[in-house]
């Protein structure tokens, strides 16, 4: 409960200091990512068929050389303080590479939880047929840069202000 009211403070400070036009529930956006620049952008679609540039992110990508899917999808759910899930692929590879042994699942606010405050999954699929997602962090140092097992990292507080403007069905293309 303490963890959802601090998210609905989030939204309300997310719909003040964003700029007004993401303000409507109404508008229609889409997600552009460029993983090699690690920067991801959000455009307002306009009615009128006019297409703007509303605000720029700079993120953290897949590392050189981690195949990710890329294209044309769609958000398919937002979640705020969410659970993480590893995969027994990301268990094996964090106790072999890291010495981090992750449980099956991890709490919202644990250290070892790698999705930060909010989590956007998308349409899109890895190659072994895993979500792929927009989520925070909890290593700010790392955004900016290509450091990720695959998903696209933001700062908690960007990311949570973009989760509380955007909606299921919106539009995202991933760019090499």
């Amino acid at each position: 409960m303490r963890n959802s009211i601090l998210t609905l403070g989030v939204c309300f400070a997310a719909a003040v200091f964003l700029p007004q036009k993401l303000n409507s529930a109404e508008h229609k956006y889409r997600l552009e990512i460029f993983t090699a620049q690690c920067k991801m952008q959000l455009y307002l679609l306009e009615r009128d068929g006019r297409i703007s540039l509303v605000r720029n992110y700079e993120i953290a990508s897949a590392m050189p050389g981690v195949v990710r899917p890329l294209g044309k999808g769609v958000i398919t759910s937002i979640e705020f303080d969410p659970w993480w899930h590893p995969t027994k692929h990301t268990r094996r590879y964090f106790l072999r590479k890291k010495r981090i042994y992750l449980p099956v699942k991890i709490p919202p606010g644990d250290k070892l939880n790698y999705m930060g405050a909010f989590k956007i999954c998308l349409s899109h699929r890895t190659c072994n047929g895993s979500i792929y997602r927009i989520h925070g962090n909890n290593d700010p140092a790392k955004i900016g840069k290509r450091v990720t097992g695959g998903c696209i990292r933001m700062h908690n507080c960007e990311g949570v202000a973009l989760a509380c403007v955007l909606k299921v069905g919106t539009e995202v293309i991933i760019y090499k």
